[in-house]
């Protein structure tokens, strides 16, 4: 009887443990954050996101060649306007001054007072929203810009200071080229490496995602990623792995709308006839919202 009842008790436990590693493949990343930063969406889309699990967030922007404290002041209280606030706050101070940590002479005074300025910054952002993890967009650098572990070794003390790392994962090249098939390893050995730096920093990482190929792209640059070839590219961040440990979120931005009221000749063609553009925008990003989830869902 006693026999029984331990092969009874250990029948019931492997089908609880099945039970319970199906349902979590099932599963997959569907409880992955999701942030949705994107500035032209209406309320109605950002309702039909919301009642997705999505969550929201700014981007903090700004192009000055140095840091103006009480311009910066102003940006983090706007996004942020209770200083009980909590979530993630993108930090994205590009142009000359970001150029200069990624191409100056780290050795030189005028590389470390503009890495001082990055620091300064974040500290800024920290004293003043405390409950808010920040981060820079596009650090640590990856390796589309060159040299990129020399450049991740000199900012060193400014990711040592960031919460959260929030690397560029843009699509450059459509999956149908000929460099569009080396775009899987291009973002799993880019996860990895910046997991890895996640680990020895002991950071949180979110990538930055878009349904677009990156601009710089002349060929190709704002064409709309394929719904397969975007939920791809979700599938690899969410599934790459470092030591055991993947990323803890995704920012998805967007500003198409900037795009198109450029007169991007992409933009401007993309919308079906008799379709305006901001119409077509809000489905499409609905869309593509239920891809990411059915995609994290999945695997």
């Amino acid at each position: 009887m006693k026999k029984h009842l331990l092969l009874l008790a250990g029948l019931v436990s492997a089908q609880l443990t099945f039970r319970a590693a199906t349902a979590s493949a099932q599963s997959g990343h569907a409880n992955l954050p999701v942030y949705v930063c994107m500035s032209d969406i209406n309320d109605h889309t950002k309702q039909k996101l919301a009642s997705m699990g999505y969550q929201f967030t700014a981007l903090i922007d700004w192009y000055t060649p140095t840091l103006d404290e009480n311009a910066f002041r102003g940006r983090i209280a706007k996004a942020f306007p209770d200083s009980n606030a909590s979530g993630i706050g993108a930090l994205d101070w590009e142009g000359s001054a970001f150029s200069r940590l990624r191409q100056g002479d780290p050795g030189s005074d005028d590389y470390k007072v503009g890495l001082n300025q990055y620091i300064k910054a974040i500290q800024i952002a920290k004293s003043m929203r405390p409950n808010v993890k920040f981060g820079f967009y596009a650090l640590p650098f990856i390796d589309r810009d060159n040299d990129y572990q020399k450049w991740n070794d000199a900012v060193a003390p400014l990711l040592q200071q960031c919460d959260v790392f929030f690397p560029s994962l843009y699509q450059y090249y459509p999956q149908s080229s000929k460099r569009g098939d080396k775009e899987s390893s291009y973002v799993k050995n880019n996860m990895t490496n910046v997991l890895k730096l996640a680990a020895q920093y002991n950071k949180m990482v979110m990538p930055f995602i878009w349904h677009r190929l990156y601009p710089d792209n002349k060929e190709h640059g704002l064409t709309l990623i394929s719904e397969s070839g975007f939920q791809k590219r979700v599938q690899y961040l969410a599934t790459t792995q470092y030591q055991g440990k993947g990323i803890d979120g995704i920012v998805w931005w967007s500003s198409d709308n900037y795009y198109f009221k450029q007169k991007n000749a992409t933009m401007l063609h993309e919308a079906p006839d008799g379709t305006d553009f901001q119409s077509y925008h809000e489905k499409l990003i609905v869309k593509y919202g239920q891809d990411i989830k059915q995609t994290l869902g999945k695997y």
